[in-house]
């Protein structure tokens, strides 16, 4: 049904939907904005692109593998 050389993803916005979706959903079942935020920040880093993001000193020197507990938060509202 959809020919070979579409890509699905970029074309239907497939990833987009499901993290706008994640976000959603845990907004609705009431996860704090700060975790959502926590677990956001790779959008920062997209949307820089070459250049360097603009995080404030928390984000900066925030280390993502040490939010583990954080992040768990986000994903438990789900």
């Amino acid at each position: 049904m959809i020919a070979a050389n579409v890509d699905v993803e970029e074309e239907y916005g497939v990833s987009r939907s499901f993290r706008r979706g994640a976000t959603s959903e845990a907004v609705n079942n009431g996860v704090k904005p700060d975790v959502t935020d926590a677990n956001n920040r790779w959008r920062k880093m997209n949307q820089a692109g070459a250049s360097r993001p603009t995080l404030t000193m928390r984000e900066h020197y925030t280390d993502v593998r040490l939010m583990l507990k954080h992040r768990l938060i986000f994903s438990k509202a789900l």
